[in-house]
């Protein structure tokens, strides 16, 4: 039975990170994302980069450290930090429109996941 939210909050939702490393190759870091998915109209404005409206989306996260290596926490300062990063924002931004469009993470490239390299 379906069950109707207004929103919904999805925990550890899987995204990757593909970052540029030397020679023109790229590196995978997967991490996991709590996302708020929205209504339609908010979602639309997401997905058309509106950046107050994707903060909201941002709700947690695992798998991202520091330059020490330490787990990076969850607060507001490290998000505003995140979401000034191209690449965790383009990885971020993905794993909303798989979450919010119904498509399991599973079903996403599957021959890049657990890829650490690519050429």
């Amino acid at each position: 039975m379906f069950i109707f939210q207004q929103e919904r909050l999805i925990k550890d939702w899987p995204a990757q990170i593909i970052l540029p490393v030397d020679g023109g190759r790229t590196l995978q870091e997967n991490i996991t994302l709590d996302l708020m998915i929205l209504n339609a109209s908010s979602s639309y404005k997401v997905l058309q980069g509106d950046e107050n409206i994707f903060r909201q989306v941002i709700c947690g996260w695992s798998g991202i450290v520091n330059t020490e290596g330490e787990s990076l926490e969850f607060n507001e300062t490290n998000r505003e930090l995140l979401l000034e990063d191209p690449f965790f924002i383009i990885a971020a931004a993905r794993a909303y429109q798989q979450a919010a469009g119904g498509i399991a993470a599973n079903n996403i490239h599957p021959d890049r996941i657990n890829q650490k390299y690519d050429s």
